[in-house]
């Protein structure tokens, strides 16, 4: 995933990157959020040692998750870069791993992180 983002105008800009519209500016790989990459920034934070960022940034990717499209805890494919809105397909399995090896982790129960949303 790119980021920044890349702009009409930069020279990295590929016209292709309209293509269904997947490659704008924080969309897709154009700077969108793939919630499974959060999971990964919270573990590695936790490794790190670094575990109250560790904890925000996973009620960060808990809110994320909790956003749907129809409903919640959808586990959307990725979301808009800026806005966070779900995008994507729904129920992805590697959105929903990551967020929960992430709570494993960190020692907190999936179940109850939405005490912090």
């Amino acid at each position: 995933c790119l980021y920044p983002p890349v702009q009409a105008g930069d020279r990295e800009w590929k016209s292709y990157f309209t293509v269904n519209l997947l490659n704008l500016p924080n969309h897709y790989h154009n700077g969108g959020i793939w919630p499974f990459v959060g999971g990964m920034w919270c573990r590695y934070l936790h490794k790190l040692g670094l575990r109250d960022i560790a904890r925000r940034e996973l009620v960060n990717l808990a809110h994320l998750c909790h956003r749907g499209t129809r409903k919640e805890w959808e586990f959307n494919e990725w979301h808009h870069g800026t806005t966070g809105r779900p995008m994507g397909k729904a129920y992805q399995a590697w959105s929903a791993a990551g967020f929960i090896q992430a709570c494993h982790a960190l020692h907190m129960d999936p179940e109850h992180i939405e005490d912090h949303l």
